[in-house]
């Protein structure tokens, strides 16, 4: 399945701006809301708390914070599993479990 094409968002049942979708990403409860930034930062603090802790992924929700925040700034590039360590202050073999 293929990411969004271009026209979609302006399409019938699109009623965001590409701006806003960049901006707060593809969330509804975001999109949709006056309170953008809180509602969600409130989800991936959710997320963090519940889902990743739940699934037993991660050890430490704050160190899966750091990871997250790392890994999605070197999106799309090859993961150089001591580098991201060094930047999220988490031991390689952390890092390299976590992918």
């Amino acid at each position: 399945m293929c990411p969004i094409a271009y026209p979609e968002p302006g399409t019938a049942g699109g009623r965001h701006s590409w701006a806003d979708m960049l901006r707060w990403g593809a969330l509804p409860s975001a999109l949709d809301s006056k309170t953008s930034k809180d509602d969600l930062r409130a989800y991936v603090g959710l997320y963090l708390q519940e889902e990743v802790r739940a699934e037993g992924v991660a050890r430490s929700v704050p160190n899966s914070g750091r990871f997250l925040e790392t890994a999605a700034a070197m999106n799309g590039e090859i993961p150089d599993y001591t580098k991201l360590g060094d930047d999220a202050q988490l031991p390689p073999r952390t890092v390299r479990d976590c992918f």
